[in-house]
């Protein structure tokens, strides 16, 4: 806690970004996204050499298309704090590198 003479270490107002989810009048202090398991084809090119990479144990950057299918929030009262979770769970349609 600040007092008049100590300025606040970190501003909470440094943290009031546009978007950030609320429940209730509350900021999601923790924001999570999962993905559904998405399976390569077989078939196509692209996605057998994203299995090589990963099979070689390569670091890859990747290409998602998804849409969020679920959405979901948790709400943890705690003695000294109260934590605001969102979460999305995503579909993903499409994969590359």
């Amino acid at each position: 806690m600040s007092t008049a003479t100590e300025p606040e270490l970190f501003a909470a107002s440094t943290y009031d970004l546009e978007g950030t989810p609320t429940l209730n009048g509350a900021k999601a202090t923790t924001i999570s996204i999962s993905f559904d398991t998405f399976e390569l084809d077989h078939t196509d090119a692209q996605h057998m050499n994203l299995a090589g990479k990963l099979e070689q144990g390569d670091t890859l950057t990747l290409v998602v298309t998804a849409r969020a299918t679920k959405r979901q929030w948790s709400e943890r009262p705690d003695a000294e704090t109260d934590q605001v979770g969102r979460g999305y769970r995503l579909t993903i349609r499409d994969i590359g590198t």
